[in-house]
């Protein structure tokens, strides 16, 4: 296991689980007209994806600007995400 993180693997089994749910969720909403509009999925599952990027990118050794940009992607991810989603 500990190879597993070590290597960064496990961070890119957990982003293509992301981006299967994705593709479930987005799917399941086009055929069903039920669950999660793309546009209020989509902000939410990149602030997930952009924190994977950074723990990724921390563990591999890449630079800390690339982490720091994950991270402000992340950041931005969420506010977008905050903003679809308040209500007055």
């Amino acid at each position: 296991m500990a190879q597993l993180f070590d290597s960064g693997l496990l961070v890119d089994i957990v982003l293509l689980l992301v981006l299967l749910e994705a593709g479930v969720l987005a799917a399941y909403f086009s055929f069903r007209k039920k669950g999660i509009p793309l546009a209020d999925l989509v902000p939410n599952l990149l602030a997930g994806a952009f924190l994977l990027l950074a723990l990724r990118t921390v563990l591999l050794g890449g630079g800390w600007m690339i982490a720091c940009a994950c991270l402000a992607g992340a950041g931005l991810s969420h506010v977008i995400d905050l903003k679809r989603r308040w209500r007055n």
